[in-house]
């Protein structure tokens, strides 16, 4: 509850609480941290500006940092575990005994540490987008055509706050050894102008989160135009730095299929007579996915092989198997006319290095079938930041759930989330 005040009788709280120790003996009053902002410990008497409020719902500043005594605990346990050979994470430590471990971190101070824990245990991702521009027809997410962005600022807030926690706990608190920057979009499309007034891509955002985590990122990505030779495309810009910086990346995979927006086209024009027309659109999907093995084939002599590679997708019969192995051969000998060279790709003349299988059925990341009755979900679950700041978990695709928590993000976002998010079931339990 709040009253109004005389102005008077707020002087003479202030000039009270003033007053040296010595002075105020015997008078439990107490400053607690900026100048009009005092506590009355005996009633929970609190002093805001010119209102006076009894009770507990206005709360005096948020910690700054943890209690020597938790930062002591930390230094103890991972001594401890140093000696006996163990691993040394979250689950490791009692909790209890660091609920104070978020404190003065903007984006994270509000959490417990048993709240973190539920968030970082098995956290893979922070989606800097929702929504994908391909909108390709076999999208297991099936993403919305409308794109979210998170802002640079919110981002870097995010991965600061990481950084904050490593120096703390002596480790990394995600169980993770690289992360993904995507949820239902295409990586190599994320821009955003930061409060430094400049344009960050995803190239910045991996540069970012390895020199204040030592992480690198998986990128997957199913291509992108090269743009004009005057103007080149965001993703272009993005390729090229990855092709002269490889070591932020943990792995690269282009996606090749029947279903991108190009071949889409194809199919009705083909499927009218228009066979010229229809050539054209698959000629410029070929295209596209030529350039982005030219721009990124640097990767591969600089990281493991088996983490640079071109998988080819197709649905659950043998048309759209032939499909996608006749498009990916063709690529390649575009390429090969090109002189591109392949040496240090895992390539046959038969089809490249991978293939996956999308089966018409929902299944979740990690492989458990639809439960829609399920309203609780696993400590070990796989978690992804989303663009709101929302924790979003591996239900199944076609319904979007999100934990009972969310980040503090304080900048604003480009663009609005799908009804899908915005309509996210809220789980009620978490299980350990």
């Amino acid at each position: 509850m709040s009253i109004s005040i005389n102005p008077q009788l707020i002087d003479h709280f202030y000039n009270f609480a003033q007053k040296s120790p010595k002075e105020r003996a015997g008078e439990n009053f107490s400053a607690v941290q900026n100048n009009v902002r005092y506590l009355f410990p005996s009633n929970k008497l609190l002093l805001i500006n010119k209102n006076i409020s009894f009770g507990s719902s206005e709360k005096a500043s948020p910690k700054r940092e943890p209690s020597q005594a938790t930062m002591d605990y930390i230094a103890k346990r991972r001594e401890q575990l140093k000696n006996n050979g163990g691993l040394v994470h979250l689950n490791r430590l009692d909790l209890d005994d660091i609920s104070d471990i978020c404190a003065g971190i903007p984006v994270f101070e509000h959490l417990t540490a048993k709240q973190l824990y539920i968030i970082t245990a098995n956290l893979d991702s922070i989606a800097l987008q929702s929504g994908c521009a391909s909108q390709c027809s076999h999208c297991m997410y099936d993403a919305s055509n409308k794109v979210a962005t998170m802002s640079w600022d919110n981002f870097t807030d995010i991965v600061d706050g990481f950084a904050v926690l490593k120096e703390r706990l002596g480790f990394f608190p995600v169980n993770e050894s690289a992360f993904a920057f995507y949820m239902d979009s295409e990586p190599m499309a994320y821009i955003s102008k930061g409060k430094d007034g400049k344009f960050h891509n995803i190239f910045d955002a991996a540069k970012y989160f390895h020199e204040k985590t030592g992480l690198k990122i998986h990128i997957t990505t199913s291509g992108w135009e090269a743009g004009t030779e005057g103007h080149k495309s965001i993703a272009q810009q993005a390729a090229e730095s990855f092709a002269k910086h490889p070591e932020y990346l943990e792995s690269f995979g282009i996606s090749v299929h029947p279903f991108h927006g190009y071949m889409e086209k194809y199919k009705k024009l083909l499927h009218e007579g228009k066979k010229t027309e229809a050539e054209e659109e698959r000629n410029k999907y070929i295209n596209r996915m030529v350039n982005v093995v030219k721009t990124t084939i640097n990767m591969s002599k600089k990281i493991e092989s088996k983490n640079y590679k071109l998988f080819i997708e197709y649905n659950n019969n043998d048309e759209s198997h032939q499909e996608a192995i006749q498009l990916s051969k063709d690529i390649f000998t575009e390429l090969k006319k090109q002189k591109v060279d392949l040496s240090y790709f895992n390539y046959t003349d038969d089809f490249p290095e991978k293939t996956r299988n999308i089966k018409g059925v929902n299944v979740d990341r990690n492989g458990r079938t639809d439960e829609k009755t399920n309203r609780g979900c696993d400590i070990y679950s796989i978690k992804i930041i989303g663009v709101d700041g929302h924790i979003y978990t591996d239900a199944p695709y076609s319904e979007e759930y999100k934990l009972p928590y969310k980040l503090n993000l304080k900048h604003p976002n480009k663009g609005e989330l799908s009804e899908k998010y915005k309509n996210a079931i809220e789980l009620s339990t978490v299980r350990f």
